[in-house]
């Protein structure tokens, strides 16, 4: 299988597209795949194989199969957002179970060596107030 550039990879799409009116098919296999067909009034058909940014294509005109590979530097970009996507989440979970460790905190030394503010706060807020500390 030979190697190819965008450029022949675009010049192949338009050799088999100057054909006339033209429909593309698409669609997904199993396996993550992603299958381009363009088909043309004229008979020419364009086919087209896309996985982990690999790009197999050929056509009726050029039997042929070859391969043309995206950049890294995209595949790199797409790799780069999901990993700060995944550390914004993470600084938002850290920051959630900080507050709620700090609240419990303030809460325990707050009612700890005197009950009647825990039977106080239990009736102002019963859904939040907790029920009993442990010793640590």
């Amino acid at each position: 299988m030979k190697k190819a550039t965008f450029s022949e990879y675009q010049e192949a799409k338009a050799e088999v597209m100057k054909g006339g009116e033209c429909r593309e098919y698409a669609d997904t296999d199993e396996y993550g795949r992603l299958h381009k067909t363009i088909c043309c009034e004229d008979g020419n058909n364009f086919y087209e194989v896309t996985e982990n940014g690999i790009t197999e294509f050929w056509s009726t005109k050029h039997s042929a199969s070859r391969k043309y590979e995206e950049p890294q530097e995209a595949a790199q970009d797409a790799a780069e957002n999901k990993e700060d996507d995944y550390r914004e989440r993470r600084k938002k979970v850290i920051k959630r179970l900080y507050a709620l460790i700090f609240f419990t905190w303030e809460q325990k030394r707050a009612y700890m060596n005197n009950p009647e503010n825990l039977k106080r706060e239990r009736e102002r807020n019963p859904e939040a107030a907790p029920t009993q500390y442990w010793k640590w």
